[in-house]
């Protein structure tokens, strides 16, 4: 069977965010840079609790949302911290089109 790559991506993001999970250690995301719209996602999860981001990274990715450019690569990498209410399923479906890597921070 052929898997597409939002598919192989999946299966990575679930692979790093169980093993971050195992050790309780955040993650480092890096976004694609075609991934501007799929900043609200992260956004929400974080305003709804699912994950913690560090206060300038929500500033960062709000500015990027208005400006519609990430600015500088750097700013498309930041820490996700994962809260009791994580679920690496359904983060993984949300944001597999929108990384470009994902590594234990």
């Amino acid at each position: 069977m052929v898997q597409t790559m939002a598919q192989d991506m999946r299966e990575n993001i679930a692979e790093v965010l169980k093993a971050a999970q195992s050790g309780s250690k955040p993650v480092s995301f890096t976004f694609h840079k075609t991934s501007i719209l799929d900043i609200a996602y992260l956004l929400l999860m974080n305003r709804n609790g699912i994950v913690k981001l560090k206060p300038a990274d929500v500033a960062t990715l709000q500015c990027v949302q208005m400006d519609k450019s990430w600015g500088s690569d750097r700013n498309r990498t930041l820490e996700v911290e994962m809260t009791e209410t994580f679920d690496p399923k359904w983060f993984s479906d949300r944001m597999a089109r929108a990384c470009e890597s994902i590594v234990i921070a």
